[in-house]
This record gives structure tokens, sequence and C-alpha cells, in this order.
């Protein structure tokens, strides 16, 4: 048993303990480069949070191959992590690179005699670390390990501390694998006779990242992209000199093994049943599978390889710490990362910066520009204060032609000052001039003009913000630089009937810089009201919906983004329909090349980080403004260009989101779930949220709520636990209080809730958490007349917070087998996330027996269940790190498949009850053909365009005969909400 809860945890790599993954990293650094790749992607999982590297040691005598490891530890901000290699014999290989990154960075080593032995750095760390705590990553010979078990007491030190060894290296090739070696395997022949030791008597469990999989025959490659890095990072020099000059792709090996190690499986790859080498002493094996067996392999998912390329590539070119500041927000759920396509790059108008944009109904983009020529023009040619002009053609190719004021424009300039916002209403431009000059000129005043004649010429709105006419007294700076938020073709499809304007804060009039802390604000004005000044309203924050606030006093105001740390000034807001993402961008720290990028759901957040980097090659050494042209943006959402000012130039830039994905691969049956119109929800019993639902004997549909009042008529007070009886079909829903001498009282925690109900044979059962009135435990109870009278088990489930059971048919029809199954997150607190989820069953009769419950373990070879009723030895039935709450799964008999509606907790500090998404978030339905999987994903957002609340069910009464069209019940507004949903087939 204790091999299948290791796995589950490897699969997890670490994913059901909070903490970061400790990796001691074993590398040969030495005939490829691939192994500074490894260092690259390990780093980026540091950075962000995921893991803990605990040392870094070479298994080859060169020394400079250890100095090279050193360099990239410095260049990522960990110069002090404990460094060993090799003493005696080993490997000593020609490297193409390790000398010249040994000499061109700085680095600790200065001869071998300054370099602890390896195994003295294996035995100081391991010794420090808590038992079973470690994950040993090898992308290189095995010499160290060999030593280390040969040392004394070694085996018994890796048996205590730990985890598992996850080893790059092997050919498992055909079913059972074997390999001759006639694909090659360095790793294990250059020393045969320590791969063959360390394998043959490893005391733990091994995961083998096999070439097939990740290595030159795997078909994977990337490294090309390290050219969009800083010159001055080693590991796109070590790319460059492996090549010869120019950074080229090369296969991801050593990158994929230290992935794998950190984030398990994912959906990236699969595993292998247990099993184990048949070794000869040349390396050639044959594999055996056996359920005793401690090995592993990984195994590739079909049509999965740009998948996995792009999750390594954003990785491998993530910032340095060294190279980008602290980020104010945490990582975006959406977007893992950035590719940006550097050899795309147009620079056109030297001489002219800002640039902001806008699509107008014409089809054109408009754009201002300030102090210089314009297109066509120079920094002295054509030079104005303010001109604008119009973007002809699509990404290839486009032209830019000034329309007033610049080199050659059939009109003048309108008038002196700067602009950072540009809005097309149709057909209809509309601009903010900020002052009449240039740098703190632009903090006197912000003044509102029409053009409707395409920019040629503009009138004054006379909407003015600013301190002359009184706006901002006191300690009110006020603020500057407005930028309309900028949706589709003429403003199509914008959110509602508003524009949304965003200003950044004026801290220091001093001085025009960068604006320390960084506070943007965020205005609000009906499109048909833009010359009123008393139309605009200010965000106030949100309210306990978290929803926004609105005020018609802008003393009222407060930030709806701040960053107390690297501060913001010239901002542009763009929204991305495919994605369902705003995208903030903003120029950040100093002028130097910083730039930064974050998304949110909404106009006013919460907003998360997507990048955070200085680059003065890609963006220059003078950063002004980041557009997303909206025109130019791919159909899914992902492919972009991002106009911008580079050293008082307009800039282009073409690039892709990379973008995170379920952790569970497409569902082979359901191609999408279609969600009707949010108007036509229907919402009753507001106050109230969960609403499990269950279809009873009586034909009737009995739930909870909890903290709320009920259905109309209302109970008398709130209740912790209420019930009630719904019947009727969606559309004619009409809802009953039982009431019942069960019922509980206390907010939140202080009380009882329901969390799962199930009709068996006449009987209603539930299972009650906060049963230690304190937001913890689960305890079984039930009913035999329809929920008014409940009978409490006298034991519990300390283990489990969040409990439910699976729905079938009307009591229970059409059920698997005999048995009641359930599920939990296994975890015993209801609003904290775990990381996996657990399944258990009892016979139908004997439910209320705590003997008669037992535990999913395990799938085993044959693809059947395994069960324990030792609830020590449950296994994971479903793995999503740090997501794993609140859910109801329900049987779809005419798809013969289990949804699992499963919602995504917010990301931490951004509610007290993560579990919170009454009124904002994201949900999964994933879909399996067995209670315990294989599980893949019908349908995932992070953000359903309403609150999908903390409870989800598909009640079996209302799927209709062909089980396409379903009806969604949730708690989304505290309330007892339905929505249709239509299934699509593949």
């Amino acid at each position: 048993m204790k091999f299948i809860l290791g796995i589950a945890a490897m699969m997890a790599a670490g994913m059901l303990s909070a903490a970061p993954v400790k990796i001691f990293f074993d590398t040969d650094m030495e005939t490829d480069c691939d192994d500074a790749g490894a260092m690259a992607v390990l780093h980026s999982l540091a950075d962000l949070g995921e893991c803990e590297i605990l040392a870094t040691v070479t298994s080859v005598r060169d020394l400079n191959s250890i100095a090279t490891v050193d360099a990239i530890n410095r260049h990522r901000g960990r110069p002090d992590l404990p460094l060993g290699m090799v003493k005696g014999a080993g490997v000593l290989e020609q490297s193409k690179f390790a000398a010249r990154i040994a000499s061109e960075f700085p680095h600790r080593v200065k001869s071998a005699d300054g370099v602890p032995d390896a195994v003295q750095v294996y035995r100081e760390v391991l010794e420090e670390q808590p038992d079973h705590s470690v994950v040993v990553v090898t992308v290189g010979y095995l010499t160290n390990l060999k030593n280390l078990l040969q040392s004394p007491g070694g085996t018994d030190l890796i048996q205590r501390k730990v985890a598992r060894w996850v080893c790059m290296g092997g050919n498992f090739i055909g079913s059972p694998p074997r390999d001759d070696l006639k694909l090659g395997n360095v790793n294990f022949q250059r020393d045969a006779t320590s791969a063959h030791h360390v394998i043959q008597h490893w005391p733990g469990e091994i995961v083998f990242a096999g070439r097939e999989v990740c290595s030159v025959p795997s078909g994977l490659s990337i490294g090309e992209s390290l050219a969009q890095t800083p010159p001055g990072n080693p590991v796109r020099r070590a790319y460059e000199h492996y090549f010869g000059g120019k950074a080229k792709n090369r296969h991801v090996a050593d990158l994929a093994t230290v992935l794998y190690a950190v984030r398990g499986l994912t959906d990236c790859w699969d595993i292998s049943a247990p099993g184990r080498m048949e070794l000869a002493p040349g390396m050639t094996f044959d594999w055996q599978f056996t359920s005793e067996g401690r090995q592993r392999y990984l195994r590739k998912k079909p049509d999965n390889d740009r998948h996995v390329e792009g999750v390594l590539n954003a990785l491998l070119i993530q910032a340095a710490k060294t190279d980008a500041t602290v980020a104010p927000y945490p990582p975006s759920p959406v977007i893992q990362g950035i590719t940006f396509h550097d050899e795309t790059e147009r620079l056109l108008a030297p001489g002219s910066d800002i640039w902001p944009l806008t699509w107008a109904a014409d089809g054109h983009q408009y754009t201002v520009f300030g102090d210089g020529g314009g297109f066509g023009g120079t920094g002295r040619d054509g030079r104005v204060s303010l001109g604008v002009a119009r973007i002809e053609g699509e990404r290839k190719g486009y032209v830019g032609v000034n329309v007033a004021g610049g080199k050659g424009a059939p009109h003048p300039a309108p008038f002196t000052g700067k602009s950072e916002g540009i809005l097309a209403l149709g057909d209809r431009l509309y601009l903010w001039r900020n002052g009449e000059g240039s740098d703190t000129a632009a903090f006197e005043y912000m003044r509102l003009y029409r053009s409707q004649d395409h920019g040629a010429t503009w009138e004054d709105l006379k909407v003015e913000f600013s301190r002359r006419n009184g706006d901002f007294t006191g300690a009110d700076q006020g603020f500057f630089g407005l930028a309309f938020c900028q949706f589709g073709r003429g403003h199509a499809g914008a959110r509602d009937e508003f524009v949304y304007i965003y200003a950044t804060e004026i801290v220091d009039r001093s001085h025009w810089g960068i604006q320390k802390p960084g506070r943007i604000s965020l205005l609000r004005v009906e499109k048909g009201r833009l010359g009123d000044r008393s139309a605009y309203c200010f965000f106030a924050g949100l309210d306990v919906r978290q929803q926004p606030k609105w005020a018609s006093d802008l003393t009222q105001r407060q930030p709806v983004w701040q960053d107390t740390a690297n501060g913001t000034h010239r901002i542009a807001v763009s929204y991305n329909e495919p994605l369902r993402r705003y995208l903030l961008s903003t120029m950040t720290v100093d002028r130097l090349g910083h730039a930064g990028i974050f998304d949110a759901p909404e106009p006013w957040g919460p907003w998360s980080t997507v990048l955070l980097q200085k680059d003065t090659q890609r963006w220059g050494s003078k950063v002004i403004c980041f557009s997303f042209a909206n025109k130019w943006l791919g159909a899914d959402g992902k492919s972009f260009v991002l106009v911008h000012t580079k050293n008082d130039s307009w800039a282009s830039v073409e690039g892709e989101f990379v973008l995170k994905s379920p952790p569970l691969p497409p569902s082979p049956v359901i191609a999408g779930i279609d969600w009707a119109p949010k108007e036509t929800i229907t919402r009753q019993a507001r106050d109230g949220d969960n609403w499990p639902v269950t279809w009873a004997d009586d034909d009737a549909l009995y739930t909870t709520w909890g903290d709320g009042t009920g259905f109309t008529p209302k109970v008398e007070q709130k209740l912790s636990l209420g019930f009630a009886r719904v019947t009727g079909a969606p559309g004619q829903i009409s809802g009953t209080n039982v009431r019942s001498t069960s019922e509980q009282l206390g907010q939140g925690r202080d009380g009882k809730k329901g969390w799962g109900m199930i009709s068996v044979d006449g009987v209603l059962y539930l299972w009650l958490g906060h049963a230690d009135n304190k937001g913890g435990m689960t305890q079984l109870a039930w009913s035999k007349d329809h929920a008014k009278t409940w009978t409490f088990a006298d034991w519990k489930f300390p283990e489990f917070g969040m409990m439910g059971f699976v729905n079938f048919g009307k009591d229970h029809a059409g059920a698997r087998d005999g048995f009641v199954y359930a599920y939990s997150h296994d975890g015993s607190q209801a609003d904290t996330p775990a990381d996996s989820f657990v399944l258990l069953r009892a016979p139908k009769d004997k439910l209320t027996s705590r003997a008669a419950w037992e535990f999913f373990v395990k799938t085993g070879a044959d693809s059947q269940p395994h069960w324990s009723s030792n609830i020590q030895e449950r296994g994971a039935v479903f793995l999503h790190p740090d997501a794993c709450l609140r859910s109801a799964m329900t049987w779809c008999a005419p798809l013969k498949r289990y949804l699992w509606w499963q919602h995504l907790p917010q990301p931490p500090g951004l509610t007290k009850d993560r579990g919170d998404t009454r009124y904002s978030g994201g949900f999964a339905i994933y879909d399996a053909p067995e209670p315990w999987g294989p599980w893949t994903t019908a349908f995932s957002t992070p953000h359903w365009d309403v609150g999908p609340g903390e409870h989800g069910d598909f009640p079996t009464k209302w799927m209709s005969a062909d089980g396409l069209t379903l009806h969604l019940v949730f708690s989304g507004d505290d309330a007892f909400s339905v929505r249709q949903a239509k299934v699509r087939l593949r």
C-alpha cells in the first residue's frame, strides 16, 4: 500500500501538500544544452512558488560544469545554493558551452578543491529535511547516487528522506517495453556500472522519463525562443554556444523531467503501471509489469506535443527574478505566459511616441502620437506636440497615415498637449487631451474632444477633470493619462452600455517619472452621455457581493489597481473577447525597458499578473504605452499584436498567449457545453446557498439551503440548515419549505450545513458539513418521512469537510450496482481547498453503518478499482493542486457518463473563504465512464458570466431523454438558481 500512496503523491508531484516540492537536482551539465534549459525551468517553477531547490550538483568531473550551474543559480537570484561535484572516478566529456559560460558569467567556483563532494552535499542536505519529503531529480549520470548508496548508511538515509527519484533515461519501446540501446541512452551507458547498481538497489520509488517521451525520439523541441530573453541570460548563451551562434530548438529531455518532478502528470503525460527493469550489465533491459514493482515510466499523451512544448517554453523564457520586479498580484489563472515573435517587430515613425490605439467602424485603427512628425516624419521633420494617425491594413503589411498633424498630414494638428486615450464609438472618435505641453504639463488637466470626420477635426466637449476647476483639492493630487477600455470594431462587443475609462493617480506632481505607489482609478459613463460631466461615476470599491460600487462624487473613488512597490504611469486596457479577460498594460519601475501586463475577468478585477519584465532589447530604453490591437487579435484570442513606444518610435510585435489548461484532457464524448443566455436564469429562494438536490420516490426534488430563509413564504429566521421540496419543471418550478425539528441555526462555520443528498428506497440521506460547528468534519443523517424528521449518525468523518453523494435516477433507480457512492475533497475544512478528491462507497442497505464504508485506493492494471476499509489507505480519485473543494457528481444515463461539477476556489487572499464564488468565479465539469474515472474535461471556465456559487448540480429529473439538454441548479447570487445547458457531442 505504501507504493500506491506514493505514486498518487508522485503523480501530483507534491500536490497532496500545499508546500513547495523539495528538489535535489543532479545534472551532468556537459554534453547537451538541455541541462541548462532544465535549470531555467527549475528556477522558474521555484519563482512561482511550486518548488524549493535544495541543492544543485554535477555528475561529471568538469569544473566548468559546476561553474555553469553556479552561474545559472546566481543569474536566477539563488547565488547561495549548495554545490557539489563528483570526486574520484567519473565521466569527463568535451562540452560545447560549459567553459564559455564559466568565462562569461560570475560564479564562486575557483578550484575543484573548493567544491564539496556531491555525496557530502547529498548527506548534509537530506539529513536536514523532513522524512519522505525530497524529490531527487537526475538528468545525467548516476555516479553520485551510486556513491551515496555505497556510503555508510546511505541506503537508510535515502529510505528515510527521499519521497521519490525522477530519472531521465531509458527507452521504453513496445509493450512490455524493452531497450536494446539502438536509440542510444548516454545517461546510462557512459557510466553503466553506476546506472546498473543504482537502479537495481534503489530502496524507493522511481519514475523514468524515457527518451521516447522527451528526448530526440520524442520529436519535442524548444529553445529558439531564448532569443527573446536578455543577452545576459546564461541559459540563452548556453544554447547559442551549443549551436555555434544562434539559439535553436533542442529536445526537452531534461526540461520535461524537471517539470514532471514538480508538477506531476497534469495534462502533459500518462504513466505506466508499476513494474521494474530487468537489467543487463550493459544497461539493456526488459520491463516486467508487476503490482509489487516500485518503478514506473512516463508515457506520451496522444496529440499533445505542442501543448507540452508550450508549457515548457513559457517556463524556459520566464524572466529571472533579477530581471523582473515582485509582482503585485498572483499569477493569471488563465494565461500561463507569453511568447513574443521578435522577428515580426516593425519600427516606424522615428521620433514620435505614445501610440494608444482604437478600432473604428470604418475598419481602420486610429492612434495618437506626440512630439514628432508621425508616419513618414522624424523627431524634427513634421514635428507636432500632438498628432492623429490612421492605421490601414492587416497585421502583415499595414501602413500608417497621418490624418491631423505630422509629416504630410492633410489637416493641421488639432491642439498641443498629449493623449493616452482614444476611443471609437462607431465612426465617432473621442480623445482625452492631457494639458498643453510635455512631461508634467500633462498633469494640468484632462479634457475630452470628439471627432466626427475620422480624426480630421475635433470639437471640445467641455468635459474636464483638473485642479483648476476644483475637482482635486488639498492632498488629492488628481489623476492623468486617461485611457479608454477598448473592445471590438467601433466598440462592438462592449460589456454593457457604459464606456470604461482608467486613470493613473498622481502621487508626486514634481516629476514625470513612475508614480509610486502606483494606483489606477476607474471611471464609467453611459456611452450616449460622454459629453455630460455629471454622468460620470467613479469606482468606489466592492460591496459584500464583490460587485462594484459607483459614486458620482470623485472624492469617493478608490483604486481599482495598485502596485505600491513598482508604481505605474501610462496605461492601456483592452478586452480579449475569446479569452474573456481584460488586459491592462503599463510601464512600471522606470522607463528603462520595464513592462507590466495584468488580466482580470471584469473591468474592476480581480487582477492577476501575466507579465512583469525588464527587457531593453525588446521594449527599448524608453517605454511609454503598450496597446493590444484588437483588430489583429486571433480568433482564439491567443495570437496578438502589441503596439508600443520603443525609443520614441512606433513599434509592433506579434506574440501568443500560452494558456493554462484544465488538469485533464478534453472529453472523448462531449465536445462542449453551451449555456442559455444569463437573462434566462431563474432564481428563487434568494438569500440562501448550497442547494444540493436529489430525486426522491415521490417524484419531487429535495434539497437543503444554508444561511437563508428558504422559498416564499420564507421561514421566520435565518437558518444554517433548512429543507425544501421542489416540484415542476424548469420554467415552472415550485419550491416549498419543509419544516423540521432538525433545522440548524448558526451563521457560516458555526452551524451545520447540507453538502450532499440522495434518495434510496424512499429514505433521504444527507451529508452534514461543519459537523464540529467549526467548519470541519462531516456527519450522516437520514429521514424516512421526506425531510420532516432526521436521525443523526453517532459517528463522523473528521477527515472530510465537504462530502456529497453520486446521484442516479429517481430514488436511486438505474444505479451502477448495489452500492451508494460518495466523494469528498481530501481535507477536513469545508472552506479550505485540497489537492485531491477521494471516493468511498457502502452497500445501499448499510449506509448508516460506519463499518460498511470502504475507500477507493487505486485503479489496477485491469482498470478495476481497488477498495479498502482502512481510511488511511485511501488514494486520490482526482488530482488538482489547491483546487479541490466543492462539487457534485451525477450519472447522465443517456450519455453513459458521470458528470462531476467542480467549482474553482478563489485565489489565496482574495476572499476570506476561498470557496466563496457566489458572485464571481469559475468551475469545471469533468466526465468519466465510471465514478473512479478516467476523468476528462467537458467544460471549464475560470470566470463564468455570472457567479456560479458554491454548489452546482445536474438533477437527473431534468435531463432530456437524449442527455443533450441539462439544467444546472447552482447557488450563484445566494439563490436557488437554474440555467439550461446544451451538450455538444463529438
